[in-house]
């Protein structure tokens, strides 16, 4: 009996000795390769089951070799580096501004030239000077000397007779001339002077005077000087005087004599027709009290002005 058993044992181990050893699929645990291996070694028989409670997940921690590392690709940490600094740009040139060209002047109206008043301050009636007009006297301030009187545009009061006296003084903040010291049929003589000297010859349709006295109702009168006249007798029928009223008839020896007021106002002259006609220039005129005036009275001169004047 021990000899046939012994007998067959031998015969198994040479079957095993010439069969091929099984093959073992070990793979990192997947399904298949278990299956594989439990296959290979011989079903539920084989030590891999010995103890009955195993799961596959214990089957796996029991085929895993500690000390053999997983076959985990390695990668690379990643460098660590300060970010990029990217240069912020310049920043853009401030162009230099185009310069915006001023506008080209507009040719602007000409403004109306500002004529000052006529009319002295606190005077009364209405006068106007235009272009063919000329003021010699208009209330700025004289300087006189040895009883002469220099106006405007050549023009100068020059002579007096008797113990008549000329000054200036202020009125209505301008300047007047004064005539006092003498009785009627005194005055003084206004005369156009050139440079050298000479009296100089004008043609003047009339004149605006504006004046007031310390008196009133005192009258006088305005005698025309012809070139060459002699210019003593005021009452020679070779005479020539302004008249007060423009449609006066009478000859030219009559004299227009207004009368003053302590007002100050407007007095018109007007040349005649027949002055004109038969003389046509003139040298200078003779300012001459007439009536009621006495020395101690006095006259006020504010403005002259020659109407429709020119040179001759």
């Amino acid at each position: 009996m021990l000899m046939s058993v012994t007998r067959n044992l031998l015969v198994l181990g040479l079957i095993a000795a010439c069969s091929p050893a099984p093959e073992r699929f070990v793979t990192s645990g997947s399904a298949d390769g278990k299956k594989k291996e439990q296959g290979a070694i011989g079903g539920k028989g084989s030590d891999l089951e010995s103890n009955g409670n195993n799961t596959p997940e214990d089957d796996d921690n029991d085929n895993v070799d500690p000390t053999i590392e997983p076959d985990v690709p390695k990668i690379d940490p990643v460098e660590t580096k300060d970010p990029i600094k990217v240069p912020e740009p310049a920043p853009n040139p401030v162009p230099n501004p185009i310069p915006t060209p001023e506008p080209e002047p507009q040719p602007q109206p000409k403004p109306e030239p500002v004529v000052p008043s006529a009319v002295p301050k606190n005077c009364q009636g209405d006068s106007t000077v235009d272009a063919k007009d000329l003021v010699i006297f208009d209330g700025k301030a004289v300087s006189i000397t040895d009883n002469k009187v220099p106006l405007s545009a050549d023009w100068i009061i020059n002579d007096s007779w008797g113990n008549a006296k000329l000054g200036s003084e202020t009125k209505n903040d301008q300047t007047v001339i004064t005539f006092t010291g003498e009785t009627i049929y005194h005055g003084f003589k206004i005369t156009p002077i050139s440079p050298a000297g000479q009296q100089k010859k004008f043609v003047a349709t009339g004149v605006d005077l504006y004046v007031s006295a310390s008196k009133e109702a005192s009258a006088f009168g305005l005698r025309i000087i012809k070139p060459g006249e002699f210019e003593g007798d005021g009452g020679a029928q070779t005479t020539s005087w302004f008249k007060s009223n423009a449609q006066s008839n009478e000859p030219d020896n009559k004299p227009g004599t207004p009368s003053l007021s302590t007002n100050c106002k407007l007095i018109r002259f007007y040349i005649t027709p027949s002055f004109v006609q038969n003389n046509k220039v003139s040298t200078r005129f003779i300012w001459e009290m007439m009536t009621n005036w006495n020395p101690g009275d006095k006259l006020y001169l504010h403005k002259i002005v020659m109407k429709d004047f020119s040179w001759k």
